[in-house]
């Protein structure tokens, strides 16, 4: 489904949702109506770097860092 419903899935399918980011999480930010999600890369204290695609447009991968306190992180849902 749309990545705005993975946090409520995941945690239906028994997986562990939380704001604690691990190398290899998924990240779920809410920024836009359908949601967006990426693959944790690095945590630095309170910074998560994390890769994505179509952030920036259709079929382009982007690297980004936000605050796991940003207002535009949802969770962080391990595997």
């Amino acid at each position: 489904g749309n990545a705005s419903a993975w946090m409520s899935n995941a945690k239906a399918k028994g997986h562990t949702v939380n704001r604690v980011p691990k190398v290899g999480s998924i990240i779920q930010t809410a920024e836009s109506r359908y949601g967006h999600v990426g693959v944790v890369e690095a945590v630095n204290g309170d910074q998560v770097t994390f890769g994505e695609w179509n952030y920036a447009g259709p079929y382009k991968y982007t690297r980004r860092t936000l605050n796991i306190n940003d207002a535009k992180v949802k969770a962080i849902i391990h595997p």
